[in-house]
């Protein structure tokens, strides 16, 4: 291989482990993804759950699924900044070794504006989807 890793490329790999392992996101009835979309200019950050809750409680269950990816990544309904500052996505894009004298005063605050996520929960020949901005509050059910 002769194309170096960029710091997208190991961030997006480090997101990805973080919450398929993290005890408030994982299980073996769930799988996460994290991607950057060019076209939109943002990262998504995707959760596959499966179910066997009612379908008039997949809504309920897509929501609180959105939520859970959004404490696991620091916003969660108790947000602070430090806890964003600890948690937060833009950590998984930022050199562990060193700070570029470049590195933009707005990095956080671009990469929190730039994560959706998208959920789906699936019951065997139903499912749910749903989403929502990172920092947001609201959680979008697309029809």
């Amino acid at each position: 291989m002769t194309t170096p890793l960029s710091m997208m490329d190991w961030g997006l790999f480090k997101l990805k482990q973080h919450l398929n392992t993290s005890g408030w996101t994982s299980s073996e009835n769930s799988f996460h993804n994290a991607w950057y979309d060019w076209d939109k200019n943002q990262i998504i950050v995707h959760g596959t759950y499966k179910t066997v809750t009612k379908k008039n409680k997949q809504k309920q269950l897509c929501k609180k699924h959105v939520k859970l990816i959004r404490s696991t990544l620091g916003y969660g309904e108790t947000k602070s900044e430090t806890t964003i500052d600890i948690f937060g996505v833009h950590n998984y894009f930022k050199s562990e070794s060193f700070r570029n004298k470049n590195h933009p005063k707005t990095f956080k605050e671009d990469v929190t504006n730039r994560t959706y996520i998208t959920v789906i929960v699936k019951k065997s020949n139903s499912q749910t989807s749903c989403e929502g901005y990172l920092a947001s509050d609201k959680v979008l059910f697309p029809e």
